[in-house]
């Protein structure tokens, strides 16, 4: 009977401590979890996601064709705190007709139909090809600590510049200016912020970018560009922006001012679909250019304290193009947008733009939304009305038209063109 009773006596010592030793490992596993929700949820604060959905109609009527095509671009946006200072920013998009896949444009309505290299890269995923995925953006961003300066290398956010933002009620979305240049540019990138040493409400911001572009054998890395003679392979861009802005003025709650200068040498103008157009020793399809784009964005933002913008943009284009003779041109373009939000239909937005462009005008143009090429033509005037009704914080409906008459150009606008376009949009911001 003793010996039962000391046989009992580890049974009873061990079940109190078995059911710490349980309540202990519970603990444990509840303080893993809520470290590790701790970890996730520090990660995703370092991890943003967003993005657009454009669909739209589209009735374009030109002398000789209508083409009435369903369309939709999708921009998926995945940005990433690296540290305090470095941050990813990326755009995953694409864009289609309905039900119709494969496409290949140049989109250059100053070519005669051949595929430039430099247009598809400048177009990203906004030439209607098909539910195939391109980056639109992809760069990284450094902010220096101490000085108002930030860095940037990558695929830039250089398209879809102001005033395209106000024609939907956003805030500004690409940093050129729309009108001087439309198009995805990779590159490096410096920006210094010299609001601190002026006065209240008085921002002003330098940007300078360098933005090479490559022509190089499509088959084989190691080979130059053969158009008849050996073309360079890096022709250096350059491009610098001021922009000056002051706020909270009693007439108006921004005026603003943008100057940009662009310069370019070496460059490639000619037809180049990957099969050399012209022998080694024949004489080239293709010639390079040298030119340079100056840009003048002016604005005022709620003009009046009741909902009126106005911006008038203008660019001067100049290129010499190295032949024999040398050929030079020069020409202007202008854009004024006018558009007034009206708060008696919910903060609906009615807008006018105005265009007149020069003879032998250009325009890097790759990112446009619509078929009318309202925007880039030579020789031309037109006017494009449009009324942007929101539907929700995030959703609103642009319906407009545009109408566009453009006479002969240079050689590479030997047609006169006139046009006019309906379109509706649905925008979705997420």
């Amino acid at each position: 009977m003793r010996k039962e009773k000391w046989m009992i006596l580890p049974l009873l010592l061990a079940s109190p401590l078995a059911i710490a030793a349980e309540d202990l490992n519970s603990k444990v596993d509840e303080l893993s979890e809520r470290l590790t929700e701790l970890e996730v949820s520090q990660r995703l604060q370092k991890f943003r996601l967003s993005g657009t959905v454009l669909n739209y109609f589209e009735d374009f009527r030109s002398e000789t064709d209508r083409v009435t095509p369903f369309g939709m671009y999708v921009g998926l946006n995945a940005d990433f705190d690296i540290s305090k200072n470095l941050k990813f920013y990326s755009t995953l998009g694409m864009s289609k007709f309905f039900n119709n896949e494969g496409r290949n444009e140049a989109l250059d309505s100053n070519s005669d139909g051949g595929l430039a290299t430099y247009v598809a890269t400048e177009t990203g995923a906004w030439a209607y090809g098909g539910a195939g995925v391109k980056f639109d953006r992809a760069f990284l961003s450094y902010e220096a600590d101490g000085a108002p300066l930030t860095l940037a290398i990558g695929r830039m956010p250089t398209n879809m510049g102001p005033p395209i933002h106000q024609m939907d009620g956003l805030t500004r979305q690409g940093t050129y200016p729309r009108f001087t240049f439309n198009a995805i540019f990779d590159g490096m990138a410096a920006v210094y912020n010299f609001s601190s040493l002026l006065p209240k409400d008085h921002t002003f911001k330098v940007r300078g970018f360098y933005q090479p572009f490559v022509f190089v054998d499509t088959y084989d890395r190691t080979k130059q560009l053969l158009d008849g003679v050996r073309f360079s392979s890096l022709s250096n861009q350059v491009v610098v922006i001021g922009e000056y802005s002051i706020k909270k003025l009693r007439f108006a709650d921004e005026l603003g001012l943008t100057y940009m200068y662009a310069s370019w040498s070496d460059f490639y103008n000619g037809i180049y679909d990957g099969l050399a157009p012209a022998a080694e020793g024949d004489e080239p399809s293709g010639t390079d250019e040298k030119g340079s784009d100056q840009g003048i964005f002016a604005s005022i933002e709620n003009l009046g304290h009741f909902g009126l913008n106005i911006s008038w943009s203008s660019l001067l284009y100049t290129a010499t193009t190295r032949a024999e003779p040398d050929y030079t041109k020069r020409a202007w373009g202008h854009l004024l947008n006018v558009n007034q939000r009206l708060p008696f239909l919910g903060d609906s937005i009615l807008g006018l733009e105005l265009i007149h462009t020069d003879v032998g005008f250009y325009l890097d143009d790759w990112t446009r939304m619509y078929l009318i090429p309202f925007y880039n033509k030579q020789n031309s005037n037109g006017q494009h009305v449009f009324l942007t009704v929101p539907l929700s914080d995030r959703a609103s409906v642009r319906a407009g038209y545009y109408n566009i008459r453009a006479g002969v150009g240079d050689d590479y606008q030997p047609d006169p063109m006139t046009a006019r376009s309906f379109y509706a949009m649905l925008r979705v911001d997420f």
